[in-house]
């Protein structure tokens, strides 16, 4: 387990061993609650390093959870399905592109802003564009679990 104390508040979470992946969590009933999910910055990344299908978990201001699918072909072309969803009416077979910079920041679609682990086995987004829903999404590679 992993504590972290500021002047304010005190949180709480979990890093995995290689210190690639950080997660962190407020709890506090005195102040606003949240979680926080890290990935260390690369410097080799690129599109090729997202291959494969992941599967993750995305919060969503509308409100609902999903739990939900992405694949990646490794050149920028991307297929999303949410497999079940607390909301009516999944999102299936949802074609978007990505761009992966080689500090590992991501763009998906165009506005969604997110980073790729090292290994690429960790996808972190979240949609902060005001106009449209707030998300905060974590992926997962199916073939690196």
């Amino acid at each position: 387990m992993l504590t972290v104390t500021g002047a304010n508040s005190t949180v709480k979470g979990g890093i995995t061993n290689d210190a690639s992946v950080l997660t962190l969590t407020e709890f506090n009933a005195d102040m606003d609650q949240g979680i926080t999910v890290c990935v260390k910055a690369s410097t080799q990344a690129y599109n090729a390093t997202l291959m494969g299908t992941y599967y993750g978990a995305r919060l969503d201001s509308e409100p609902y959870t999903a739990f939900n699918t992405m694949s990646f072909n490794g050149a920028g072309n991307a297929t999303s399905t949410e497999l079940d969803i607390s909301g009516n009416d999944p999102d299936i077979n949802v074609e978007l592109t990505y761009q992966v910079e080689n500090n590992g920041q991501l763009t998906l679609g165009g506005s969604v802003l997110g980073a790729i682990s090292l290994d690429g086995s960790v996808v972190i987004y979240a949609n902060t564009d005001s106009s449209g829903d707030l998300a905060l999404g974590v992926l997962v590679s199916r073939n690196k679990l």
